[in-house]
């Protein structure tokens, strides 16, 4: 599908089912994208997932499926990437997607966790890494607007208009362009940074991805 799609615009697309979960197949994946294409210019980490439950209701299996994908996923994919690029002496820019994690995520506390391990690991390598020519930064999307918003109960996506100051959800190409900004040209004295791309969020908003608790019940 991946193909089909994006070979549609006039792309050379080069796909292999994977899970970066396992650190000999994000190997894998980086070396035979390396043979197919001479290099890889651009890593963007877009791949995570969350689920919506109260943090007191965690099995260590959600617990470790999240921060397995979300936060070691990740991690595989930057350092297998920039093995190449230093080993290769080639310049390199990561951009990994993360979340809005500034005031703690009620309801989806797992994925906070994570995202929060992400930001400051890409805050950590990207000193490390400078050196070699290679860029890491973030890109934190507040409530956007994608098909992830029906993984929610209704409650919980009620509060999602209340989430920021505009009132108002954002969308794909909101943070795709950020992306863009990062890894491109635009972005070529940028590392270590994250730009937030939530409204606001990060001053004001009540999102409760749960649906929002009950504080006046009386026992």
């Amino acid at each position: 599908m991946a193909r089909e799609f994006l070979e549609s615009f006039g792309g050379r697309v080069f796909a292999l089912p994977m899970t970066i979960r396992e650190p000999d197949q994000v190997e894998d994946f980086v070396a035979k994208t390396n043979q197919e294409f001479g290099a890889i210019d651009v890593l963007v980490n877009n791949a995570g997932g969350q689920f919506p439950q109260a943090a007191l209701d965690f099995s260590p299996k959600g617990w470790n499926a999240v921060i397995d994908t979300n936060l070691n996923g990740t991690w595989w994919m930057m350092q297998s990437a920039a093995r190449h690029w230093v080993a290769n002496k080639q310049s390199g820019s990561i951009v990994n997607i993360v979340a809005d994690i500034w005031r703690g995520m009620p309801g989806i506390a797992h994925t906070c966790a994570a995202r929060a391990g992400v930001i400051y690991l890409s805050k950590s390598v990207a000193v490390e890494w400078a050196p070699h020519d290679i860029r890491v930064n973030c890109v934190a999307p507040g409530c956007c607007e994608s098909n992830g918003f029906g993984n929610y109960p209704p409650e919980g996506s009620a509060t999602f208009q209340d989430s920021n100051p505009m009132r108002h959800a954002g969308d794909e190409w909101d943070v795709a362009e950020g992306v863009v900004y990062m890894a491109a040209n635009s972005g070529k004295f940028v590392t270590g940074e994250v730009l937030n791309i939530d409204g606001g969020q990060q001053l004001w908003g009540d999102p409760w991805p749960t649906g929002r608790p009950d504080y006046f019940r009386i026992s």
